[in-house]
């Protein structure tokens, strides 16, 4: 896999395999029967006029009562409820703000994600942290050729807010380079409270890896975290309605008006294959789609329903299927792309903006504990002693 996503400012549309919508006042049209929807006003069908294809409110009432809008098969458990506002502490212009970890190693470049079961009789102190970077440098030297020798300097530190170590970072980088070329760096974290620790510090739960670097080196430094924690370390893919939540998160926290292309990317895969197409690209101004999604939902912010977002989707595959005639409802959503992150379904993550990297490794913290039920075990446990 490349080392970086080539994504500048989040664009992900592929010439002749992609389809742009930029809906205008037809997705102000759709927002507009939506709201009505939710009021119960008993708005009427938009006759296919001058204001051109909507979703109107009965088709949406008929949909509905079609049971069309049932939760659809997921293999994890995922929550019917997520807040998108992220605690005081990165929101606010405190003191607090700036004891926060640098996140900057995160930022515009390709992360592979992971979910990490509880770490063995892991130590966070300076004598335990020391410890952990000789034992990787010598895991490493161990698996050089001869003719390498010992090219790399292994620094394992943990980064710390105001309350607690939250997060194990893992910098690996070649001595006869400079900058990031030939290097890795990795951050293990729990963004959902402190580090829990259970049975006397024998189990650290810090659910989330993400990795940017080398293949080779990140299966080395895997099989390291292996073997020194006894622990399980496993690639984390993303079903559709984790991109919908992304999207979401992308959406509610996406006002940056510095961002050069202010637009919602998403992918769809094409079940089957036509000669010279294997996804359909759907583009949408951002806030064409951030006035969409306030009309479905009741509070963005705080208490943000799945059900709001699948009808979210169905109405941008309405949309779609309106002017062109295409069922993206057949069809899985691959890949999202917002002014926040860029995120698709087999694992890779780009953060595009420091100021929201908390927000999406919450996010992200969540899905991992979401796919290890041990350590949501685990969790449950530690939280019922105190």
């Amino acid at each position: 896999m490349p080392e970086d996503i080539d994504t500048p400012d989040h664009d992900v549309s592929t010439p002749g395999t992609a389809v742009t919508s930029s809906p205008g006042s037809d997705m102000n049209a759709t927002a507009d029967s939506y709201r009505n929807t939710q009021r119960r006003t008993g708005a009427r069908d938009t006759p296919r006029g001058e204001g051109g294809a909507s979703l109107s409110a009965s088709r949406l009432n008929r949909t509905l009562q079609m049971g069309y809008l049932q939760r659809k098969y997921t293999p994890y458990r995922t929550p019917r409820t997520r807040s998108m506002v992220s605690p005081a502490a990165d929101r606010t212009n405190t003191q607090e703000v700036a004891a926060q970890p640098d996140w900057s190693g995160l930022v515009r470049c390709s992360l592979n994600v992971h979910h990490v079961t509880p770490l063995y009789r892991c130590r966070l102190d300076r004598a335990g942290l020391k410890q952990l970077s000789g034992g990787l440098s010598l895991h490493l030297a161990q698996l050089a050729t001869a003719a390498d020798g010992n090219l790399y300097r292994v620094a394992v530190t943990a980064k710390e807010n105001t309350d607690d170590r939250i997060a194990l970072e893992i910098t690996v980088k070649r001595k006869d380079t400079t900058g990031r070329a030939g290097s890795l760096y990795a951050v293990l974290c729990n963004m959902e409270g402190e580090v829990s620790q259970l049975e006397q510090g024998a189990f650290t739960v810090l659910p989330l890896l993400l990795m940017t670097g080398p293949g080779t080196l990140q299966n080395a430094v895997v099989s390291w975290l292996e073997q020194r924690f006894d622990c399980r370390v496993c690639p984390m893919s993303f079903q559709p309605s984790d991109l919908l939540w992304a999207m979401a998160l992308g959406l509610i926290r996406g006002n940056n008006e510095k961002v050069k292309k202010q637009t919602l990317d998403l992918n769809y895969d094409v079940p089957l294959k036509e000669a010279g197409l294997d996804k359909i690209s759907l583009q949408i101004p951002i806030k064409h789609a951030q006035a969409l999604l306030s009309s479905v939902a009741q509070d963005t912010e705080n208490d943000l329903q799945l059900d709001e977002l699948y009808l979210f989707r169905q109405a941008l595959e309405n949309h779609m299927f309106d002017y062109f005639r295409i069922h993206l409802d057949t069809m899985k959503l691959s890949l999202v792309a917002t002014p926040v992150l860029f995120v698709d379904k087999t694992g890779r993550l780009k953060i595009l903006s420091v100021d929201h990297v908390p927000a999406v490794l919450r996010m992200m913290t969540s899905f991992a504990f979401e796919r290890s039920p041990l350590t949501v075990s685990l969790k449950a446990a530690n939280e019922s002693r105190w």
